[in-house]
C-alpha cells in the first residue's frame, strides 16, 4: 500500500504495512516511520519519525496523530524535542488571532475546543512564559480546553508528553454543549479545532447556532479562530461573517489559507467597528512587535503576514 498524507507544506509517503516505513519529504530528507499506537475503539494512530540519513534511529523528529492510516490526514503533529515549535501550517495560522488584539495581554481568557496532541496549548503557554521572561510584562493567561474524547486526552499526555500549564484546565465535554452554557462575555479568544471520529467537524459545531453561541461567549474585541478543514460549502464562513457583523454592516473576518482554511472573526466593541479599523498596516505593526516571540514557536512572520494580505485582497 501507498498512503499519502499532506500537512502544512510537507508531503509524507508511507509504503507498506510493516513496522518500519520509509518517507521522503519535499526537502529531500528521508525518514523511517513506525506506528507506536493505534486505538482499537477510537481509530486514533500515533506514529514516530526518525531521520535515517544520519544513521541514528533514536533521534525522534516528531510524533503525529491521525484518525486512521487510511484517512490520508494528519490531525496533529509535534516535535517531541521542542514541543513548543509548531509543525502544522493551520496551527500557525490560528496564532494569527493574536495580531487582532490591541495588546497581547488583552488575550487573557482563552477557550480551546479540541485538544489533539496539545500543540496549540503548549505553544500558547510557552509564548506567555517567553513574553513574561523577556519583557517582564504581566500576562495572566487562563486556558480552558474542552475535548469530547477522553482517549485523545490520554494520548496527548502519554504519547506527546502534554502537561497542563499554569492556569490551564482540561474538561471532557462536547464543545458545542460547553459553549451553549458558557456565561456571556467569558472569553477573549475562542479557538475551534474539533473533529469527530470520521475526521470531520462535528455537526453540532458546524452550525449557525454554535457560531452565535461563540459570539455571545466572547468579550467585546474578542476573536474567534476556527479551523475549517473538511468544510467546503462555505456555510461556516457565511455564518461567521453574518454573526460577527457590526451595526454599520461591516465586519473584521479574515480567511487565511494554506491547505486548510482558518477563519478569524473579531467581535465589535458595543456592536460597532473597533475604534481603530484593523488594516493591513496595523496587522503588520502588531506582527513585527511579536516577531521574536512567534519565532520561538516556529512561526515565520512574513509567511503569516502574506496570508493576511491575501485575505484582504
Amino acid at each position: 500500500t501507498l498512503i499519502v498524507l499532506h500537512y502544512g507544506c510537507q508531503w509524507l509517503w508511507y509504503v507498506g504495512e510493516g513496522k518500519d516505513q520509509q518517507d521522503t519529504s519535499e526537502s529531500g530528507s528521508s525518514f523511517s516511520s513506525s506506528v507506536l499506537y493505534q486505538s482499537p475503539n477510537h481509530n486514533l494512530v500515533v506514529f514516530e519519525q526518525v531521520d535515517v540519513l544520519s544513521g541514528v534511529r533514536s533521534r525522534v523528529l516528531e510524533r503525529c496523530i491521525s484518525r486512521s492510516l487510511d484517512s490520508h490526514t494528519v490531525e496533529s503533529c509535534m516535535d517531541v524535542r521542542h514541543p513548543e515549535k509548531l509543525r502544522l501550517a493551520y496551527v500557525r495560522m490560528l496564532f494569527g488571532a493574536l495580531y487582532l488584539f490591541n495588546s497581547i495581554q488583552d488575550c487573557e481568557n482563552v477557550l480551546l475546543i479540541g485538544l489533539g496532541a496539545g500543540s496549540f496549548a503548549t505553544s500558547l503557554n510557552h509564548l506567555a512564559r517567553d513574553r513574561i521572561r523577556g519583557e517582564h510584562a504581566s500576562w495572566n493567561l487562563q486556558v480552558d480546553i474542552v475535548e469530547v474524547d477522553k482517549e485523545v486526552v490520554r494520548i496527548a499526555r502519554e504519547w506527546f508528553g502534554y502537561k497542563e500549564g499554569l492556569g490551564t484546565k482540561v474538561r471532557i465535554e462536547d464543545g458545542a454543549t460547553y459553549v451553549s452554557r458558557s456565561p456571556a462575555a467569558a472569553y477573549n479568544l475562542i479557538v475551534v479545532d474539533a473533529y469527530d471520529a470520521s475526521g470531520h467537524v462535528p455537526v453540532s459545531i458546524a452550525s449557525r447556532e454554535f457560531v452565535a453561541g461563540m459570539r455571545r461567549a466572547l468579550r467585546p474585541g474578542g476573536v474567534a479562530a476556527v479551523n475549517l478543514y473538511n468544510i467546503t460549502d462555505g456555510a461556516m464562513q457565511g455564518w461567521l461573517k453574518q454573526e460577527f457583523k457590526f451595526k454599520n454592516g461591516h465586519n473584521h473576518v479574515f480567511e487565511l489559507k494554506d491547505g486548510n482554511s482558518v477563519v478569524l472573526a473579531v467581535k465589535g466593541t458595543g456592536e460597532r467597528v473597533p475604534a481603530r479599523a484593523i488594516s493591513m498596516d496595523l496587522i503588520r505593526k502588531k506582527a513585527h512587535h511579536l516577531e521574536l516571540h512567534f519565532d520561538s514557536i516556529n512561526i515565520d512572520t512574513e509567511w503569516l503576514l502574506e496570508k493576511f494580505a491575501k485575505s484582504l485582497e
